[in-house]
């Protein structure tokens, strides 16, 4: 089985985990490879080069860490083992002691969680423009702009409104547990084909968060107010948009895989949630 490690300086400061993981990946027999660590500073035996098609992508971090090598590997339909090394970890599957389980991987007992992603496009006045791959949300805001926007919101070609307010949030289910519950919004189980559809803090006393199928298209379209707005996707600025600009977002035909052990995807799921919100 090749399996390739991906942990950053920032959450592994000295690699002390990514070498105990590497240590028991080689020990079951498997071909590790990193290519992001520095040579010389894992066990001999691991690559210091990138899987031609590695079998898991073993991720030691936080969320974000998680998310940034996911949106590598979907294309690829390549798994990504969560190991947490950061705050809340809501899409990890192991802690740094839990390494033992690694063993679960050689006798299949595990499972492969299908999540869905999103398409985030933008529209501007010559066309198409930007485009990106979320895991968890799209958020179009004035970024460190303290001023309200107003926006027209539009699913299938239907009008769902304008909203005036600090932002706005399109979250898939597995990002109701990021900002979008920050912001206000539901815990959605990620096995759920959904979306959420959430202003950030609107000047308005009926505009609410707004829960539709993911199998259709929604636009947000920036009518200008306080100068250009921002699109972020998963919490990465990705494009500047100006009066007449539109964001499109789409459900993906790529999916997050991600290794599951023993529970089934919801069991996980539920665990997570209790042992994370309880931590709050």
């Amino acid at each position: 089985m090749k399996i390739e490690i991906h942990s950053t300086a920032g959450r592994d400061p000295d690699w002390k985990y990514a070498r105990e993981t590497a240590e028991k990946l080689l020990s079951l027999g498997a071909e590790v490879y990193s290519p992001h660590i520095p040579l010389g500073l894992l066990p001999d035996g691991v690559k210091a080069e990138n899987a031609d098609l590695p079998d898991v992508a073993a991720v030691l971090g936080g969320d974000g860490s998680i998310m940034r090598v996911l949106r590598r590997m979907a294309p690829k339909h390549i798994p990504v083992l969560g190991i947490n090394i950061g705050h809340l970890g809501y899409l990890a599957e192991l802690k740094t002691d839990e390494l033992d389980r690694l063993s679960l991987l050689f006798s299949g007992d595990y499972t492969v969680e299908h999540r869905s992603l999103l398409n985030v496009g933008v529209i501007g006045r010559n066309g198409y423009g930007h485009s990106a791959i979320a895991v968890n949300d799209a958020v179009l805001s004035h970024g460190s702009n303290g001023r309200m926007l107003d926006i027209e919101v539009w699913r299938d070609g239907l009008a769902y409104g304008s909203v005036r307010a600090d932002g706005y949030i399109v979250s898939t289910a597995t990002g109701s547990t990021a900002y979008s519950l920050s912001a206000g919004g539901p815990v959605i189980e990620p096995s759920v084909p959904c979306l959420c559809m959430l202003p950030i803090c609107p000047h308005s006393l009926t505009a609410r968060p707004l829960i539709v199928p993911d199998d259709g298209e929604i636009s947000l379209i920036y009518k200008g107010r306080g100068g250009p707005a921002y699109l972020a996707v998963d919490g990465t600025q990705t494009a500047e948009l100006f009066a007449g600009d539109s964001v499109k977002i789409t459900k993906s035909h790529l999916t997050a895989d991600f290794i599951r052990f023993g529970d089934t995807p919801r069991v996980s799921f539920a665990t997570v949630l209790r042992e994370k919100m309880s931590q709050n």
